[in-house]
């Protein structure tokens, strides 16, 4: 019963929140040690706004991570406002940061944040897939969350709604982009965050020729098979062909279908 109100005052006071953080803002975010622009209509920025970080389980596992696999390049693929790759980046200037945002308005935001900090990461505005083409991408309509606040990070390319602008966007193989862009002692040991809204499996399955060239990949990824069980079949024959492990981040629950954050590990044995 007491938990039940506690759920309710909360949610409560997120609202009352929501209504009143609104506008455009740069703050100083200490659990980062990053300066980052924001747009409080947006709901990524406004948690961040409210709480200081966005996501810190995952902060918590690429820490963990980097430091496990002593890795040389970390990519985010749907990077956002580059909150993630600028962290990594602050702390570790030596590693290599790659970050990938096909949005136009996320795009130069990154490019905002990482001028704001002084911070030099490589940013591609384009997309990757399973096979290299180029598709054309409706300037998307942001929807909104249970606070009123838009949320450009719940847009994906198979989930885009119609609007009167359109571009056309370049869609890569994660292997061609990094074998072409980086040289080979960047591409030993390798961490990826994966979060791009459902189109998770088909940059895993762009990936196989790195197999050939690391030593060692880590991959933090989004997993949600709940509506796709054939996309759980084969996502489970390519762990089996490439021998990667798998374990959940926030839970010890591996019940399929995935659903949840995971991380991802092979070794060149």
């Amino acid at each position: 019963m007491l938990s039940r109100i506690k759920v309710k005052l909360d949610n409560w006071r997120w609202q009352i929140l929501a209504k009143i953080t609104k506008g455009e803002k740069v703050k100083f975010l200490p659990k980062l040690q990053l300066s980052l622009h924001l747009n409080r209509d947006w709901l990524v920025d406004f948690i961040i706004d409210r709480k200081g970080i966005f996501q810190p389980e995952i902060i918590h596992a690429i820490d963990l991570e980097i430091t496990e696999i002593q890795a040389q390049l970390f990519m985010d693929i749907g990077a956002y406002n580059g909150q993630m790759g600028l962290y990594v980046k602050k702390h570790y200037p030596k590693i290599a940061v790659c970050l990938i945002e096909p949005q136009a308005v996320l795009a130069e935001r990154i490019k905002q944040n990482a001028k704001l900090n002084k911070l030099d990461v490589r940013l591609f505005e384009l997309a990757l897939g399973s096979t290299e083409k180029v598709i054309e991408l409706a300037e998307p309509i942001y929807p909104k969350d249970e606070y009123g606040k838009l949320n450009p990070g719940a847009v994906s390319f198979s989930n885009s709604q119609s609007a009167n602008s359109k571009s056309n966007i370049q869609v890569v193989r994660l292997d061609n982009l990094l074998e072409k862009h980086f040289i080979k002692s960047q591409l030993e040991s390798i961490l990826l965050k994966i979060d791009v809204e459902n189109a998770e499996w088909e940059i895993l399955k762009g990936m196989e020729g790195l197999f050939n060239h690391c030593k060692t990949i880590s991959i933090i990824v989004e997993l949600n098979f709940s509506t796709q069980p054939e996309k759980q079949n084969s996502f489970d024959k390519w762990l089996d062909q490439y021998q990667i492990s798998i374990r959940p981040i926030n839970s010890n629950n591996l019940q399929k279908p995935y659903q949840g954050d995971f991380l991802l590990r092979w070794k060149k044995v």
